[in-house]
């Protein structure tokens, strides 16, 4: 069965408090794959910890809570040391035989206890991670467009290492999956390589380069991490046909790539192919659509060729008369000083410079890198 979508496997590892470089790759897939999982424990333990759902059963709640704790040992060793006595204890409590039968009352307290517990260490995270970008992954994971990886290891142990990398290893050799991974995950991946723990074929190879290459131009359009998730997404809407013509010259531009995204030559690489390839594509682009060509100096051309004054007559008066200019003043464009001035002779030299400009529109937007180009202009916060 021929596989017709692009997915996007996003592995990033526990480098340091923060979920910055998950947002950033996932606002890179959104704009260009069709479906993405992350595998990313910082993300994952967030999201488990803040859905109510996970809130519900006094042990589930125990068991995230122990997860965040180990999470933050490493940022404030000092709180951790300080709580976990307490941690320990509740842990004997819940597991202890006799629980079950206490009293609904007294379990009621603990799980109130827990559930406070939670929201205080939620909001701690939160302020951890960035609020702006937990907010982001919360939307996107309940809204369907990223799929959380389900660690069942404990966060920080040997299993946890051995999960996180079964999956990377999973992933970069699945023929349909293009593995996106952060620094860390790639020096796993190429020591693996390099140890013949892990054997790549040429399409493994290739998804490879090709998630690496599209994630490096991406994220570096104009202003493209201070773009929020759902900017993201209205641009992606706006731009899906021209997304077509960009992937196909993407899956080209894989050749110009020699190295692998774990390599230290592949960013260089991608920096090369964008000088020599796509900055004089997107100028050739820039140029056509330009508004120098119809918008920016239509007016100045008709008003100063005054061979246009001469035959203003009646029309125009008949025109503004009839109501017709008031009706649509809020529709066209164009002034009505301009109409005036020109009548007929204006209105030809408009139709005429607005075919002109169309024209130049249509062959841009048939160009393989308009998506590319289009998209910077939507997140350029300069213009």
């Amino acid at each position: 069965m021929i596989q017709n979508t692009l997915n996007f496997t996003i592995g990033i590892a526990p480098e340091n408090a923060s979920i910055k470089q998950d947002i950033l790759f996932i606002k890179s897939a959104l704009l260009y794959s069709d479906t993405i999982t992350l595998v990313s424990p910082a993300a994952s333990t967030y999201y488990k910890l803040t859905n109510e759902n996970n809130r519900q059963n006094e042990k589930t709640l125990f068991e995230l809570i122990n997860k965040v704790f180990l999470f933050c040992q490493s940022s404030n060793p000092v709180q951790c040391a300080e709580m976990k006595p307490a941690l320990d204890q509740l842990g004997e409590l819940l597991h202890d035989t006799q629980y079950k039968s206490a009293p609904v009352k007294f379990r009621l307290q603990v799980k109130t206890v827990l559930k406070k517990f939670a929201k205080d260490v939620s909001e701690a995270l939160e302020g951890l991670l960035g609020q702006e970008d937990c907010s982001d992954l919360i939307y996107l994971v309940n809204n369907g467009k990223v799929k959380l990886y389900d660690f069942k290891a404990d966060f920080g142990g040997d299993a946890y290492i051995y999960e996180f990398f079964t999956e990377l290893k999973r992933s970069v050799c699945d023929m349909n999956t293009f593995p996106l991974f952060d620094n860390l995950s790639n020096n796993l991946i190429k020591s693996a390589i390099d140890d013949h723990i892990i054997a790549l074929n040429e399409v493994n190879e290739f998804n490879a380069i090709h998630a690496g290459l599209a994630n490096n131009l991406l994220v570096s359009l104009p202003s493209f991490e201070f773009a929020s998730a759902n900017e993201i997404l209205d641009i992606r809407k706006e731009l899906e046909a021209p997304l077509i013509r960009f992937r196909s010259k993407m899956l080209l531009y894989n050749n110009e790539i020699q190295s692998m995204p774990w390599d230290k030559e592949f960013h260089y690489e991608s920096l090369r192919l964008y000088h020599k390839e796509i900055a004089p594509s997107v100028l050739e682009i820039n140029e056509l659509t330009r508004e120098s060509g119809f918008i920016k100096n239509l007016g100045y051309n008709v008003l100063t060729d005054d061979s246009g004054l001469k035959v203003a007559g009646g029309l125009v008066m008949s025109i503004a008369a009839a109501g017709v200019i008031s009706t649509y003043s809020d529709i066209l464009s164009f002034d009505a000083t301009m109409l005036t001035a020109g009548g007929a002779y204006a209105i030809s030299k408009i139709a005429k410079s607005f075919k002109e400009y169309q024209v130049n529109q249509n062959m841009a937007k048939k160009k393989d890198m308009y998506f590319y180009y289009k998209a910077g202009n939507l997140l350029d916060k300069t213009k």
